[in-house]
């Protein structure tokens, strides 16, 4: 594992400008993730922007700094970017429009979770084991010795939380549950985030 993440580390170190993008359809894992990423991105001083193809749902609305994430235009394809990160995503097609920013990017770094892929970047972290990409996220962020808060715990417990389910599916492990045990003591409170996605759905 340190084989794989060590460059990864170091280019989020280093490098100052990061495009972050997730498959279409955006969903608690792929948002919590970007989010996560772009706010420790931030912390370490880093220039940030997340654009995917399609907006987030409302109901994930309520995360730290989620209005910060753009929704697809032609007009973003001028920018320019040192590194592009691509989360819960293995496939380009699954990227959408935003691939083409992906591409044109030098360095491409794959975090993700699903099987069948070796990785669509320059540096792959897949994971088949992980239960959520929000999972690697966390990974990551404890390589670099990087405190956690509720800021940074949020977005990672929303992820893990919804792509098992609610920690009922079969995806959910051991470590799932050591990580979340670890991010409720940043003040996470688990029956408000359960309503929060589970239970205020609009007709």
């Amino acid at each position: 594992m340190e084989e794989i993440l060590s460059p990864i580390v170091n280019l989020l170190q280093k490098e100052d400008n990061f495009f972050i993008t997730a498959h279409i359809r955006p969903e608690g894992d792929s948002i919590g993730s970007q989010l996560a990423i772009a706010i420790l991105l931030q912390r370490l001083g880093k220039q940030v922007t997340i654009i995917n193809e399609d907006p987030p749902p409302e109901l994930y609305h309520f995360l730290p700094q989620c209005e910060k994430i753009l929704t697809y235009s032609s007009e973003y394809e001028k920018s320019r970017f040192d590194v592009a990160i691509v989360l819960d995503c293995n496939q380009f097609e699954r990227v959408g429009k935003t691939a083409s920013i992906v591409r044109n990017t030098p360095v491409i770094i794959n975090i993700d979770h699903h099987p069948d892929s070796p990785g669509i970047g320059k540096y792959n972290y897949m994971n088949t084991e992980a239960s959520a990409c929000a999972e690697q996220v966390y990974t990551i962020i404890k390589a670099m010795d990087f405190k956690l808060d509720y800021e940074l715990a949020l977005p990672i417990y929303v992820g893990i939380m919804t792509d098992t389910g609610g920690f009922r599916q079969v995806n959910t492990s051991p470590l799932s549950h050591q990580i979340v045990a670890e991010l409720l003591g940043y003040g996470i409170l688990p029956n408000e985030i359960a309503n929060q996605i589970y239970e205020v759905n609009t007709v």
